[in-house]
């Protein structure tokens, strides 16, 4: 079943087939869904030892290159081989993430690929919130300012209380619309780091923003501006901005 986010109704009838499945038998229903809808207030039942979750990013540099080494498993591994590694240049680099990872947007042109992510993210901010949080008053246009405050912050860190000043928002609310963003998988958040895990900051995460596609289109970049910018490269083609 696909988009189920938009029939939480369905979720105390799934309990209960998968409770009278056999012993053994798995794999009754594969739920899909571009937002997570187990984690809202909108359900009751989040359906725990009764499903494994799987959540699917966009493809990766290895994936759209079609090739079988990747970065992440080759560091975690210790594997620091560059060898066989392409040299890409400066320009396919900014390509690579002006393009981001959606299948759908590999083979557009420039301006189809900003009329699909602005239609996208549009429906994303509208419709798949709504179905999430039930929002009062002009909530569309703090989600904006708020998308656009996040996407300049991406991989930097996020203080809450500073955010909520500089947007002139509750500091409550401002976590509340960043909860609903990542159940719709539009950020990611990270908690920030310390030695000793014993300890919490509550108040710092580190916030990541998944699509670089969601990214420019917040900037209304274009190759020329972003080749621009100061870049530093790394062993397979990865680039963050200073």
């Amino acid at each position: 079943m696909d988009e189920f986010q938009y029939v939480p109704e369905l979720i105390p009838a799934i309990k209960q087939a998968s409770d009278n499945l056999k012993m053994g038998e798995k794999g009754r229903f594969l739920l899909t869904g571009s937002a997570d809808i187990f984690r809202s207030a909108r359900t009751q039942e989040a359906l725990p030892g009764h499903m494994a979750r799987l959540e699917l990013y966009p493809l990766s540099i290895a994936e759209i290159s079609s090739s079988r080494r990747n970065l992440v498993d080759c560091l975690i591994a210790g594997d620091f081989r560059t060898a066989a590694e392409p040299s890409w240049s400066r320009e396919t680099i900014a390509q690579r993430i002006l393009v981001g990872g959606y299948p759908e947007t590999q083979q557009m042109s420039m301006r189809a690929r900003g009329i699909w992510f602005q239609s996208y993210l549009e429906g994303r901010l509208f419709k798949d919130f709504e179905s999430l949080h039930s929002a009062r008053g002009d909530y569309y246009s703090k989600l904006r300012a708020l998308s656009s405050y996040l996407a300049g912050l991406s991989s930097g860190l996020l203080k809450y209380a500073t955010l909520a000043k500089d947007l002139q928002i509750d500091d409550r609310l401002a976590r509340r619309y960043i909860d609903v963003l990542e159940w719709l998988y539009i950020v990611k958040r990270l908690p920030a780091y310390r030695k000793n895990r014993g300890k919490r900051i509550d108040d710092f995460d580190r916030g990541v923003i998944i699509y670089t596609g969601d990214k420019v289109l917040q900037f209304r970049f274009g190759q020329h501006r972003f080749l621009a910018l100061p870049i530093s490269i790394f062993g397979n083609g990865s680039a963050v901005q200073q």
